[in-house]
């Protein structure tokens, strides 16, 4: 049940930043990066970029934890194999923002 929140999360962040980025730069919930902060086109560009990921990411990985559902293992085991794939996935998705960025 805990194993779903991240994905969720992801999603509903990603289709957030995707739609409607934050106008305020100075926001606590917002993507600030060097790159991101540039410009008002950066910054659009960056959260669209990282809402359409995250929204990528989030669904892949629900689908993965209902997957490792029905494989027989410890709680600790899959939350911690979800957890590490959530990690890098979005560590890899930031990458791929500043890269488009620059």
């Amino acid at each position: 049940m805990f194993d779903l929140i991240f994905p969720l999360l992801l999603i509903i962040i990603g289709i957030i930043y995707s739609v409607n980025p934050p106008k305020n730069k100075n926001g606590r919930f917002s993507y600030r990066t060097n790159a991101s902060l540039k410009n008002d086109a950066n910054w659009k560009k960056a959260h669209r970029l990282l809402g359409i990921y995250w929204l990528i990411i989030g669904v892949c990985i629900l689908i993965f934890s209902l997957i490792l559902a029905f494989i027989p293992m410890y709680a600790m085991i899959r939350s911690s194999i979800l957890l590490t794939t959530s990690v890098f996935a979005v560590l890899f998705s930031v990458i791929l923002v500043e890269k488009k960025l620059q």
